[in-house]
Protein backbone atom coordinates (compact mmCIF):
# COMPACT_ATOMS: atom_id res chain seq x y z
CA UNK A 1 0.00 0.00 0.00
CA UNK A 2 2.79 2.17 0.79
CA UNK A 3 4.21 2.26 -2.85
CA UNK A 4 0.79 3.00 -3.90
CA UNK A 5 0.76 5.92 -2.25
CA UNK A 6 4.11 6.88 -3.62
CA UNK A 7 3.18 6.16 -7.26
CA UNK A 8 -0.30 8.64 -6.65
CA UNK A 9 2.18 11.23 -5.55
CA UNK A 10 4.10 10.95 -8.32
CA UNK A 11 1.72 11.10 -10.59
CA UNK A 12 0.56 14.76 -9.24
CA UNK A 13 4.15 15.99 -9.23
CA UNK A 14 4.55 14.83 -13.12
CA UNK A 15 0.65 16.48 -13.58
CA UNK A 16 1.80 19.77 -12.24
CA UNK A 17 5.27 20.07 -14.21
CA UNK A 18 2.94 19.37 -17.42
CA UNK A 19 0.24 22.20 -16.39
CA UNK A 20 3.59 24.39 -15.64
CA UNK A 21 5.00 23.73 -18.73
CA UNK A 22 1.70 24.33 -20.88
CA UNK A 23 1.06 27.64 -18.64
CA UNK A 24 4.37 28.45 -19.58
CA UNK A 25 3.81 28.31 -23.22
CA UNK A 26 1.10 29.82 -23.36
CA UNK A 27 2.88 32.94 -21.29
CA UNK A 28 5.42 33.59 -24.05
CA UNK A 29 2.88 32.52 -26.94
CA UNK A 30 0.48 35.29 -25.57
CA UNK A 31 3.98 37.61 -25.51
CA UNK A 32 4.62 36.81 -29.00
CA UNK A 33 1.06 37.92 -29.72
CA UNK A 34 1.18 41.40 -27.64
CA UNK A 35 4.82 41.87 -29.35
CA UNK A 36 3.51 41.70 -32.84
CA UNK A 37 0.77 43.84 -31.79
CA UNK A 38 2.46 46.49 -30.26
CA UNK A 39 5.38 46.57 -32.86
CA UNK A 40 2.12 47.01 -35.50
CA UNK A 41 0.21 49.52 -34.03
CA UNK A 42 2.57 51.84 -31.74
CA UNK A 43 2.78 54.67 -34.36
CA UNK A 44 -0.81 55.21 -35.08
CA UNK A 45 -1.78 54.48 -31.39
CA UNK A 46 0.80 57.41 -31.07
CA UNK A 47 -0.67 59.30 -33.78
CA UNK A 48 -4.44 59.12 -32.06
CA UNK A 49 -2.46 60.11 -28.59
CA UNK A 50 -2.08 63.20 -29.97
CA UNK A 51 -5.54 63.93 -31.52
CA UNK A 52 -7.48 62.92 -28.45
CA UNK A 53 -9.03 64.84 -25.41
CA UNK A 54 -7.01 64.90 -21.76
CA UNK A 55 -9.62 62.26 -19.82
CA UNK A 56 -9.02 59.76 -22.95
CA UNK A 57 -5.37 60.41 -22.53
CA UNK A 58 -4.92 59.32 -19.42
CA UNK A 59 -6.47 56.34 -19.51
CA UNK A 60 -4.74 55.73 -23.22
CA UNK A 61 -1.58 56.17 -21.15
CA UNK A 62 -2.91 53.92 -18.09
CA UNK A 63 -3.87 50.76 -20.77
CA UNK A 64 -0.85 51.20 -22.58
CA UNK A 65 1.33 50.70 -19.98
CA UNK A 66 -0.81 47.89 -18.87
CA UNK A 67 -0.35 46.17 -21.81
CA UNK A 68 3.24 47.33 -21.97
CA UNK A 69 3.79 45.80 -18.42
CA UNK A 70 2.77 42.69 -18.99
Amino acid sequence: MGSDRSDRSDRYVQGEVVTYRYVRVLQVGTLKYLEKIINYHVIPLLLLYHVITFPIRQLFIHCLYNLLRL
